[in-house]
């Protein structure tokens, strides 16, 4: 009888909320973002104590109700913050699009990103893992965002080019008499020349290095890009694809990898390396006919597979066997995932049970 209570409490103090939700006086100034998160705060520790649908609904509900005050600033810092609480992930989710409402051209960066992505990848949550990454470092917005910073570092790279060339070709004395740079460099035009063009330089290779880490290695061990994907998608959609990468990481230790111990689960492969049957010479980003997203990415060839393929060859020899270290992160992901099943199946329990009192009361 206890247990009841204790599972329609929340739902006892939401009615009274709901009743004050707009009345400032109660909740206090809600311009202050520290008002706004302590309340959220709160309506974290509703969240821990029931596990009723109908009860964590009416919480989101009382969230999204508050956020949608017209004195609140829906801003990145309160998003980030609200984040970190670790709600559950449907709320985050429906925040995320509660904060695009706000800011329509508003960008979440990779750094809050994550902390849902985790938050998902911890309890095993690859389905939404997968929705957290198209709305955050997928969305469009954040691709444009991208696209910006790309083509300002192209604009670097060949500003420095072209300094590069004029200092070669010219010299300080040259520039001086094209008025170009003031006379007072004449002095130490040969030490000014090694130095600007040292300088010109690095910013040069720094560019180029920028780039080229952020297209190629964002992968990681898992994925790569499509056969004709050029390589300003590889730069914009880089973050997306390292935290695919992360997806299929944590998916390939949930399903054991498969026989090489390496291998997704197919219905993610089939995700991450769909193809658009009508762009087959040059393949373009975007959503089929079914609604489906096309991420332009395949995955690399699993290196376990050509191991184990090569330990057969050669029949074993040159190997050695080597057990396996226990990492203690994935102990603690393993327990945590098996207390979840653990709650699951309280929570089914305790409906049997309400159901029985119930039907001994009628």
């Amino acid at each position: 009888m206890m247990r009841i209570t204790r599972l329609t409490f929340p739902r006892l103090v939401l009615r009274r909320f709901n009743s004050t939700i707009h009345d400032t006086k109660v909740l206090g100034d809600l311009t202050n973002e520290e008002t706004v998160f302590g309340i959220i705060k709160n309506h974290k520790l509703k969240q821990t104590e029931t596990y009723e649908p109908q009860a964590l609904s009416d919480i989101d509900d009382e969230i999204l109700s508050l956020l949608q005050h017209p004195e609140v600033d829906f801003n990145n810092s309160l998003l980030a913050r609200i984040l970190r609480l670790k709600l559950n992930t449907e709320t985050n989710i429906k925040l995320i699009s509660e904060f695009y409402n706000h800011q329509p051209k508003g960008i979440i960066d990779k750094a809050t990103s994550l902390v849902p992505l985790r938050q998902c990848l911890f309890n095993g949550d690859i389905q939404n893992a997968l929705k957290i990454t198209d709305m955050t470092v997928g969305h469009p917005n954040y691709v444009e965002h991208k696209d910006k910073i790309f083509k300002r570092n192209i604009a670097r790279l060949i500003g420095s080019s072209i300094s590069i060339s004029i200092f070669s070709r010219f010299g300080i004395e040259e520039l001086i008499q094209l008025g170009w740079v003031s006379s007072g460099w004449s002095h130490m035009s040969a030490i000014s020349s090694l130095i600007i063009t040292y300088l010109l330089n690095s910013t040069f290779l720094l560019t180029i290095v920028r780039l080229g880490r952020t297209a190629v290695a964002s992968g990681g061990d898992y994925l790569t890009w499509q056969k004709g994907t050029f390589y300003t998608h590889w730069y914009k959609h880089a973050d997306e694809m390292m935290m695919c990468s992360k997806i299929v990481e944590a998916d390939i230790k949930l399903t054991g990898g498969g026989i090489s111990g390496g291998e997704p689960s197919e219905s993610l492969k089939d995700e991450l390396s769909r193809i658009n049957p009508h762009n087959t010479m040059k393949p373009v980003a975007g959503y089929n006919k079914d609604g489906e997203k096309i991420r332009l990415m395949r995955f690399k060839d699993n290196i376990e597979d050509i191991t184990l393929q090569a330990y057969w060859m050669s029949g074993g020899e040159g190997f050695e066997w080597v057990e396996p270290d226990q990492d203690p992160a994935d102990i603690l992901w393993r327990n945590n995932l098996m207390r979840q099943k653990l709650e699951t199946s309280s929570t089914r329990s305790i409906k049997w049970a309400e159901q029985l009192i119930e039907d001994t009361k009628n």
